[in-house]
C-alpha cells in the first residue's frame, strides 16, 4: 500500500471518468456505489435499503457482509485466500491532506481485527471497515477495473489475432524472443489501449491503471515517471505505437510482466491452437422477421442505458470499427471515408473490417463467420426471405485457395454489407469468449460465497438440488445480461451466446411463458431457475460449464476450526489461549457528525 501523495489522488479521481468517455475497447470503469448496487440485485435487495446501509455506514449485520463481500470480489479488490488487493481497493478512498500514517494505520486495523476461522465474508468486510475508517473517505469516482488472470488472455489472446501475428513470429514470442520480431510493437500498442494502459488523444501512459492491474510500486515512483518523461520528450512524434513500444523496453519491461504473459499466450496459439468455446448447435441463420430485428434494436439500446452494466457489454459496428482504426492509427476522417465508399476493397479496410469482427465475436479464424453474431449488425428488407441462403451462396463463392484470415473476413463482411441487410448502428449485446464465461461463473461463485462441499457436488455433476445453485444461476444470469428484473430473460441475448436454434422457437418462448405464469412473484431467483430447470438445461450449457468451473476450484477443505481454548492447569503452569483484542484504532474518516 503506497502513501501516494494526496493531490495524485484526486487528480487521478478527475481523470478516470473522463476516460470512460471515449472508445471502451476492453475497459471497465465503475465506481464503489456501481458495484455494491449490482450486489443488491444479486442478493435482491431493494434500492431503498441500500441507501438506508450506506447512510448508516454499512453496518455489521448478515446482509451487508453479504453485499461487501461481493462488491470487493466484483471490483477485484479482495480475493477469497489472498485477502485485500491493494493496489485496487485503495483507489476507492481518499486519505486526508495532512495524513501520511493512513496505510500502516489500515493494514494494523486488519491485523488486529482478524480471528481464527473468520469466514471469507467476514474477513472482507472487517478489512472493508478498516479501510473506511481508517485509509480514507469513500470517494464516488468511478476506477479502473484490472482483468483477472483469464481476462489478460483473452486480451492478450484477442490482441495477436487482431494484429494478425504470423504463425512463425508466435513460435519466436513463446521461445521467449518478442521485442525485435516485426509486429511486437504494433501488438504492445493494440494491447495497451485495448487494456486501458494507454490513452491516444493526449498520449497518456496510464501508470496508476498499470499499478492497479500489477500492484508493483516501482510503477508509481518518481524515478519511472521521469523516464516516461525521457520517452516522450524523445519521441519523433510520428506513430503512437513506436512512443509506447519506448516505454515499455526503457522503462516497463523489468517491472511489468507484459513479456512473460504474451509468451504464455503465444505457447498455447502456436503449440496448441486456442480453441473457442465448442459450438455444438447448428449455426443456420435463422429468419428473424425484420420487426422484431428492429424491436430488438430497440431494446438492446434500452438494456444498455437503463440497467447496471455488471459483466455486459453492448456496442454497434461503428464503435468497434473506430477502436480498430485506434489500434492501426487511422484517423477519423479516413475512417468516414471508408464508411461513405461501402468499406472499399483496400488493404487497409481489411484489416479494420478484420478486426472489427474479431473484436465482437462475428469472426473465428478456422471457423469463418459465427452467423448468430453477425446476423445482428445487419437488418433484411421486410419483404425479403431469401436473405440467409443468398448470403451463405456469397460468402461460398467467394473464397479462394490460400485466402487469408483478413480477406476471408472482409469478404464475408461484404457478403453481408451487400447480401443480408443494411448495416445498422443499433446497440448489440456482445457475447463472451469460453474464458470470459469462465470469469463470470467464478466470479458469480465467488459472490454467492458457495463453500467448498458443494463445489465438489458440482464438479461431480449434481447440481439443481444444491443450496446455493438457485442463487448462483441467478447471479449468473444478471451479471452476464441473459435476465434483468423487471424486463424478464432475454432469450436472444441467449442465442447470440450459444447459437443454439432452439432458443428462439415459439415453444421455448411458450415455455418460458409459462414458468413465468407459474411464479409465486417473490424470489426472482426462484423464476431464473425455474426457466433454467423447465425450458433452458437442454439447449444451453450452464450445467456442464459450472461443473468445469466448480472442479477447477475444488480445493482440500482447511482443518476444522479449534474448540475455543480453555485454561490449561498443571502443577508448573497455568496457560490461557485467547484470540487477538479487537481494534482500539479510533475512526478517521467517514464518520458522521
Amino acid at each position: 500500500m503506497r502513501n501516494t501523495i494526496i493531490c495524485i489522488v484526486f487528480t487521478l479521481c478527475a481523470i478516470s471518468p473522463s476516460n470512460v468517455l471515449g472508445l471502451d475497447h476492453y475497459i471497465g470503469y465503475k465506481s464503489f456505489d456501481t458495484y455494491f448496487r449490482e450486489c443488491g440485485e444479486y442478493f435482491e435487495v431493494p434500492n431503498c435499503t441500500l441507501d438506508e446501509y450506506a447512510v448508516n455506514a454499512y453496518p455489521d449485520e448478515p446482509e451487508v457482509r453479504n453485499l461487501i463481500h461481493c462488491t470487493l470480489v466484483g471490483s477485484r479488490s479482495w480475493h477469497d485466500g489472498s485477502g485485500v488487493i491493494e493496489s485496487v481497493m485503495a483507489n476507492f478512498f481518499n486519505p486526508g491532506p495532512e495524513d501520511t500514517c493512513y496505510a500502516d494505520r489500515t493494514r494494523e486495523c486488519i491485523l488486529s481485527s482478524q480471528v481464527p476461522c473468520d469466514s471469507n465474508i467476514t474477513l472482507a468486510y472487517k478489512a472493508f471497515q478498516c479501510y473506511y475508517r481508517q485509509y480514507g473517505n469513500l470517494n464516488e469516482s468511478s476506477q479502473y477495473m484490472p482483468c483477472t488472470d483469464r481476462e489478460l488472455q483473452v486480451l492478450i489472446n484477442t490482441s495477436i489475432i487482431m494484429v494478425n501475428v504470423p504463425k512463425d513470429e508466435l513460435v519466436n514470442y513463446s521461445n521467449g524472443v518478442q521485442l525485435n520480431q516485426p509486429h511486437f510493437a504494433e501488438l504492445l500498442y493494440v494491447i495497451f489501449i485495448r487494456g486501458g494502459f494507454y490513452y491516444t488523444d493526449d498520449k497518456t501512459l496510464a501508470l496508476n491503471n498499470l499499478y492497479t492491474q500489477f500492484g508493483n510500486p516501482e510503477l508509481q515512483t518518481p524515478e519511472t515517471q521521469q523516464c516516461v518523461n525521457s520517452a516522450t520528450a524523445a519521441w519523433d512524434g510520428k506513430r503512437q505505437r513506436d512512443l509506447v513500444y519506448a516505454y515499455f523496453v526503457n522503462c516497463l519491461q523489468k517491472i511489468v510482466p507484459w513479456l512473460q504473459l504474451i509468451q504464455q499466450v503465444a505457447t498455447s496459439l502456436s503449440v496448441r491452437p486456442f480453441t473457442p468455446l465448442a459450438k455444438p448447435y447448428s449455426t443456420t441463420m435463422r429468419i428473424i422477421t425484420t420487426g422484431l430485428i428492429f424491436t430488438l434494436c430497440a431494446i438492446s439500446a434500452s438494456l444498455a442505458q437503463n440497467n447496471l452494466q455488471h459483466y455486459v457489454v453492448y456496442k454497434n459496428f461503428d464503435t468497434y470499427f473506430r477502436e480498430c482504426g485506434e489500434y492501426f492509427e487511422v484517423p477519423n476522417c479516413t475512417l468516414d471515408e471508408y464508411v461513405v465508399n461501402a468499406y472499399p476493397d483496400e488493404p487497409e479496410v481489411r484489416k479494420l473490417i478484420h478486426c472489427a469482427l474479431v473484436s465482437f465475436g462475428g469472426w473465428e479464424g478456422g471457423i469463418g463467420v459465427v452467423e448468430y453474431v453477425m446476423s445482428n449488425f445487419f437488418n433484411p428488407g421486410p419483404e425479403d426471405t431469401c436473405y440467409a441462403d443468398r448470403t451463405r451462396e456469397c460468402i461460398q463463392n467467394s473464397q479462394q485457395p490460400c485466402d487469408s484470415n483478413v480477406t476471408l473476413a472482409y469478404k464475408a463482411f461484404q457478403c453481408y454489407y451487400r447480401q443480408y441487410g443494411n448495416l445498422n448502428q443499433c446497440l448489440q449485446f456482445i457475447p463472451n469468449s469460453a474464458r470470459e464465461l469462465q470469469v463470470l461463473i467464478e466470479a458469480s461463485i465467488a459472490a454467492v460465497n458457495v463453500p467448498n462441499d458443494e463445489l465438489v457436488n458440482y464438479s461431480n455433476g449434481v447440481e439443481l438440488d444444491q443450496p446455493h445453485f438457485a442463487e448462483l444461476i441467478y447471479v449468473i444470469f444478471l451479471r452476464g445480461g441473459y435476465y434483468y428484473p423487471g424486463q424478464g430473460l432475454l432469450l436472444k441475448n441467449l442465442y447470440t451466446q450459444f447459437g443454439h436454434p432452439e432458443l428462439m422457437t415459439p415453444e421455448t418462448q411458450q415455455c418460458v411463458d409459462a414458468a413465468t405464469a407459474a411464479w409465486d412473484g417473490k424470489n426472482q431467483r426462484d423464476l431464473v431457475y425455474a426457466y433454467l430447470v423447465n425450458c433452458l438445461q437442454k439447449i444451453t450449457p450452464w450445467l456442464q460449464l459450472i461443473q468445469q468451473v466448480a472442479t477447477s476450484l475444488v480445493t482440500v477443505p482447511p482443518p476444522p476450526c479449534p474448540p475455543p481454548a480453555t485454561p490449561c492447569t498443571t502443577t508448573t503452569t497455568t496457560t490461557t489461549t485467547t484470540p487477538p483484542p479487537p481494534s482500539t484504532i479510533p475512526p478517521c474518516y467517514n464518520i458522521k457528525n
